[in-house]
């Protein structure tokens, strides 16, 4: 495992007293690399062998041995990512990060940095405050959204190390900064009332309520999770041929930097949503991390906010309906209706003149009668 030093290997001649061979490393990743003689210092796969050169001595004839595989592995980083979820103040956000054994790492001129990503090619590498080229930093988020974050190494020798984090997945995630935050009432463009009945919900006073629009694929790009949702329910087949997806929203509480599955018990929340969303036509659907459906959420709409009960947080989508295709059955339905009416009139008509025939007959034979 690399460790800053020369690892060497060692060779002999079986049979022969006191002579030297001379062992050969060649980096297999470099199609430039030469022979040397030069222990390896950095990660990496090598070929290592050595050789008898027998000119030096008349009694012995020059010998090589077989190539084998010399590998020195990664050394292992530690990140452990402590917040990457804000409340928009106008200051830009970075996530906080601790690097286990940094000092070391510091020696060896490696540093950690953050890479945001505002959509798919726009992208900025925030360094580490000690790294010695940290005055061109670019630039951390600041405005209301959710940005992919990617942590990597850089000082020359990053390619000497693996990072692994010590929470979550992967060396991506999402940086999301929240609308405003809640001390257990309202705030801003949207509010919370906790239901009477039922389990009391808890919202504590430290407590950060957030929400992240998503208006189009574009704004949902800046979420790797929002874009997997958009695509899904846009692209897929969770929506009928005469539905479609306007917007998406995702409510969050964070308590201490930690964000919550669900509310501890049913609300009430009002959300105000940019003008156009709300609708007749439109409905509210609960959404899954693949875009499913997992159910749709009773509604109302006041203005330009929602207003809905629920327990669950994470990401609601608005779905349209096409409000032609209803106008059409509705249409189709009352010329059906005034069809299925007049022919009973007609019926109706029909038997009345039958009956006044019938009668003017036995009218006509009673007068004979008589």
């Amino acid at each position: 495992t690399y460790d800053g030093r020369p690892h060497s290997v060692s060779g002999r001649v079986n049979g022969v007293q006191g002579l030297e061979v001379t062992v050969w490393y060649l980096d297999k990743s470099n199609a430039n690399a030469r022979p040397t003689k030069d222990a390896p210092t950095n990660a990496g796969t090598y070929s290592v062998w050595a050789e008898f050169d027998g000119s030096a001595n008349n009694n012995y004839n020059t010998a090589k041995s077989v190539e084998r595989t010399f590998v020195i592995n990664k050394a292992t980083v530690s990140v452990t990512v402590e917040k990457d979820q804000f409340i928009f103040d106008g200051n830009a956000k970075q996530i906080v990060y601790s690097v286990a054994n940094k000092d070391i790492l510091s020696e060896q001129g490696v540093y950690v940095a953050v890479r945001y990503f505002y959509g798919a090619n726009d992208s900025q590498i925030v360094y580490d405050p000690e790294y010695p080229d940290a005055a061109n930093s670019g630039e951390a988020p600041y405005e209301v959204g959710s940005y992919v974050y990617e942590i990597t190494l850089v000082g020359g020798k990053e390619g000497n190390y693996v990072v692994k984090r010590t929470t979550g997945v992967g060396l991506t995630g999402t940086l999301i900064i929240g609308q405003s935050s809640v001390t257990g009432g309202s705030i801003n463009k949207i509010t919370v009332t906790p239901k009477s009945e039922g389990t009391p919900t808890i919202i504590p006073v430290d407590t950060e309520l957030t929400y992240v629009h998503y208006a189009s694929l574009e704004e949902a790009e800046k979420s790797a999770g929002a874009t997997n949702i958009w695509k899904a329910m846009s692209e897929g087949n969770v929506l009928s041929a005469d539905e479609s997806l306007i917007f998406l929203t995702k409510l969050a509480v964070i308590n201490n930097g930690v964000e919550s599955n669900a509310f501890s018990g049913p609300v009430t929340v009002k959300l105000q949503l940019p003008a156009g969303i709300a609708g007749s036509n439109v409905k509210l659907a609960r959404v899954n991390s693949s875009g499913e459906i997992i159910g749709y959420v009773n509604c109302t709409f006041e203005g330009d906010s929602v207003v809905f009960e629920t327990q669950d947080l994470g990401y609601y989508a608005f779905v349209k309906e096409a409000i032609l295709n209803k106008t059409v059955i509705y249409i189709l339905l009352g010329v059906l209706g005034f069809l299925l009416a007049a022919g009973v009139m007609v019926i109706s008509l029909k038997k009345a003149a039958q009956y006044r025939n019938m009668k003017a007959i036995v009218d006509a034979k009673t007068d004979i009668d008589r």
